[in-house]
């Protein structure tokens, strides 16, 4: 049994934002198809963000569209593209997915250690030095009866 796979809304959202041609002098596809331009960024804030979408934000937009892989083509305009965000292509919109955000790796390095108060030449110790892991400090208390 072969599983439909569904576009993400913002995904949806966003195409259909760029496909209206009411909205064509804000924001439009170029004039390949392939990747599609924001024209008056003001506008596009105050008239359409919030007709689609929960906020009012252009960086919030930005960033959602860098979370799903697409890239500003020229630094001084605000063209974006995904090989997957074509004029004409709605269906390509499942195939386009959201980047996990990475977590920090587990360090593969021991935890911090402190060398405890011994004389490594002391005779007595036979050349072994004893290791303490750091702890975190105590928690502070209060008097909760004053």
């Amino acid at each position: 049994m072969s599983q439909r796979m569904v576009a993400a809304p913002f995904l949806t959202k966003t195409y259909d934002l760029v496909d209206d041609p009411v909205a064509d002098d804000v924001i439009s596809w170029s004039e390949s198809g392939n990747t599609f331009v924001v024209w008056k960024n003001a506008e596009f804030v105050k008239d359409l963000v919030p007709e689609y979408f929960k906020h009012n934000n252009f960086s919030s937009f930005v960033r959602q569209l860098n979370t799903y892989g697409f890239r500003k083509i020229v630094p001084d305009k605000w063209e974006f593209a995904n090989e997957n965000f074509k004029c004409g292509h709605k269906h390509l919109l499942s195939h386009i997915k959201r980047r996990k955000t990475t977590l920090p790796q587990p360090s593969t390095q021991p935890p911090e250690v402190e060398k405890s108060g011994v004389d490594n030449n002391s005779p007595s110790n036979s050349g072994a030095t004893k290791w303490f892991p750091r702890l975190p400090p105590p928690p502070i208390l209060r008097n909760q009866y004053h």
